[in-house]
């Protein structure tokens, strides 16, 4: 006894690992995000309201 579903599982998996290859890849003069500090302390400037409102307590404190 065959069961359909395998069929349509085999098409899934196919059509996934074509699209993972179709996709273009990043070029290779990129540096990688977290490659140094400054990405990263960016990234969790952008991305943590509280680091921010601490960033601007920092600066208002400076000027």
């Amino acid at each position: 006894m065959r069961f359909p579903f395998l069929a349509g599982r085999r098409w899934l998996a196919l059509s996934c690992l074509l699209l993972a290859f179709s996709t273009p890849a990043r070029p290779a003069d990129d540096t990688p995000p977290g490659a140094d500090v400054a990405s990263v302390r960016a990234w969790l400037l952008q991305h943590n309201p509280e680091l921010r409102a601490r960033e601007a307590e920092t600066e208002a404190a400076r000027a």
